[in-house]
């Protein structure tokens, strides 16, 4: 399944709601990082995870988490790579992948 998500040039990721509850995303999401695919997925926290909050904004509903550090580590810079990213949606993971990027 496909989803996408906007990123914006100050790092901060902006998801389609119904993909984020889709997917158990309510007000917090665990940020995982795979840096050797350059992949980036998003997922509702678990039991013992120090979770990020979603914020979502009055006029939108559609969940915003920060990854530019994520992004960092990956060695993605957001500023370089802003815009609509496809989203791959799978076993409970919103996933970006960046394996194209600069």
């Amino acid at each position: 399944m496909r989803g996408v998500a906007t990123i914006a040039r100050n790092g901060r990721a902006r998801f389609n709601a119904q993909d984020a509850e889709g997917v158990g995303i309510t007000d917090r999401a665990t940020i995982l990082i795979d840096r050797d695919a350059k992949r980036i997925g998003i997922r509702a926290p678990r039991a013992g995870e120090s979770p990020r909050i979603m914020k979502r904004t009055a006029r939108s509903k559609s969940p915003d988490v920060w990854i530019g550090g994520a992004m960092l580590k990956i060695g993605i810079r957001a500023s370089v790579n802003s815009g609509l990213h496809e989203v791959a949606i799978e076993n409970g993971v919103l996933i970006i992948d960046f394996s194209g990027a600069e």
